[in-house]
C-alpha cells in the first residue's frame, strides 16, 4: 500500500499499472508513449500553498483527481474546499480531470484511456 491511500486510489493504481505495463507489450502495437508517467501524491506548489494530487502527470501539469463519495461529494465543507484548490491549480496553470469513485470502480480502463488522450492532446501542444 502507498502512503495512506483511499481504495479507490488504491484501485486507480493498480488498473494503471495495468494499462501501462500490458502483458506481450500490447501498447506498442496501439502505439503507446512511454513517456505517459503519473506520480502518486504530487506535492504541487501554488503560491503559499502546497497541494497534493491524487496523480499527476508532470510533463503536461495533468492533475487527476479521484473523489469518493464519502470524503469529497458527502460534506459541503470538502466540497467548497475542493472548488478553491481546483481555482488556485486552473490559475497556477494546471488542467484538472476528476473523475468520481464510481466511475473508477465501474470501468478504469476508460478513465485512464479519456487520462491518456488527454495527455496526447496536451503533449502536441508543449
Amino acid at each position: 500500500m502507498h502512503y495512506n491511500e483511499s481504495f479507490i486510489e488504491r484501485l486507480f493504481r493498480e488498473s494503471y499499472e495495468r494499462f501501462t505495463h500490458p502483458p506481450n507489450s500490447e501498447n506498442d502495437l496501439l502505439g503507446y508513449d512511454p513517456n505517459f508517467f503519473l506520480e502518486q501524491e504530487y506535492p504541487i506548489q501554488c503560491g503559499r500553498k502546497i497541494y497534493f494530487a491524487d496523480f499527476y502527470e508532470p510533463s503536461c501539469k495533468i492533475v487527476i483527481e479521484l473523489d469518493g463519495y464519502n470524503y469529497h461529494e458527502k460534506d459541503k465543507k470538502q466540497i467548497e474546499k475542493d472548488k478553491k484548490r481546483e481555482r488556485d491549480l486552473v490559475m497556477s496553470g494546471y488542467k484538472i480531470l476528476r473523475f468520481t469513485g464510481g466511475e473508477i470502480r465501474r470501468n478504469p480502463t476508460e478513465v485512464l484511456t479519456e487520462i491518456y488522450t488527454n495527455y496526447c492532446k496536451f503533449n502536441i501542444k508543449n
